[in-house]
This record gives structure tokens, C-alpha cells and sequence, in this order.
């Protein structure tokens, strides 16, 4: 079996991502009716805002990116192309997110930090520091696994 969606590494949803722009085709931004998103919010184009998400002033979302179910992105988040967020993480203000991140369900990021491109926050995980690129992190507080 082989998926499409955001489980641990993205790369499946990326090249198809990236295969269509190739063709030529456009990817709509979609944004769920009861999400909360500041005016000053920037959305790449095919981003996915669900229901119950909060989006504050200043963020910036990537291309491709999803922002799942009640998760919160905080104030001047820059947030890169094809991450994942999942449903109830917490990302605190001034967090940069490299592209092709996995943000696991209910994992709480503090505010000032740098996420490595296609790394892995696992679910319930807390980030007290920067997470390397490449680097699968998990645990409260989260430290790197092999």
C-alpha cells in the first residue's frame, strides 16, 4: 500500500504535488469555514487550512502545506512548502518550519525555533530546541531517535 497523505516522510504527496505544477495545473488553497485566520496570514498556493485552526498575524504558509484540525500556528510562524501539521500541535511564535516537515498530532513546539527541512516532530512530542534537517524527533521533551 502506498499513501498519499502525511505519514512520517511526505515525499509521496510532494512529487505528486510537484508532478502536476509540471503539467501545467493550479492547486486551490482550501480553508474550512470555522478556521480562525488573522488578515496579515500569507497561504501558498494549494494549502489546506481544516476546521478549527487557528492561524495568528504574520505567519506564512508554504505551498502544499496542510494545517490540520485544531492545530494553532502562532504570531510570524514561516511555515515552508509541503509540511504537514496534524491535528491539535501547538507551534508557538517566531518558529521557523523547514519544507517537507511532519509535525505529529499534538506536538507542542516553543516560540524562536528552527525546524530542519524533512524532519519528523513526533506525535505529543514537546520541542524545547531546534530540530536538524533530516532528524526524527519525539518524547517530552523531544530528543532525537535513530
Amino acid at each position: 500500500m502506498h499513501f498519499i497523505g502525511s505519514i512520517g516522510k511526505i515525499t509521496s504527496r510532494r512529487n505528486v504535488f510537484e508532478a502536476f505544477k509540471e503539467r501545467g495545473y493550479e492547486f486551490q488553497t482550501v480553508i474550512h469555514p470555522s478556521a480562525i485566520i488573522a488578515k496579515e496570514v500569507t497561504l501558498g498556493e494549494g494549502a489546506h487550512v481544516m476546521a478549527g485552526a487557528v492561524i495568528q498575524p504574520g505567519v506564512r504558509i508554504g505551498q502544499n502545506t496542510i494545517v490540520n484540525t485544531c492545530s494553532s500556528v502562532d504570531h510570524d510562524c514561516v511555515i515552508g512548502d509541503h509540511v504537514h501539521i496534524a491535528p491539535r500541535a501547538t507551534l508557538s511564535g517566531g518558529i521557523h518550519v523547514g519544507d517537507a516537515v511532519h509535525i505529529g498530532a499534538g506536538a507542542t513546539i516553543i516560540q524562536g525555533l528552527k525546524i530542519g527541512a524533512e524532519s519528523v516532530v513526533g506525535a505529543g512530542s514537546v520541542v524545547l530546541n531546534n530540530v536538524q534537517a533530516g532528524a526524527t524527533v519525539a518524547g517530552a521533551p523531544a530528543e532525537v531517535k535513530s
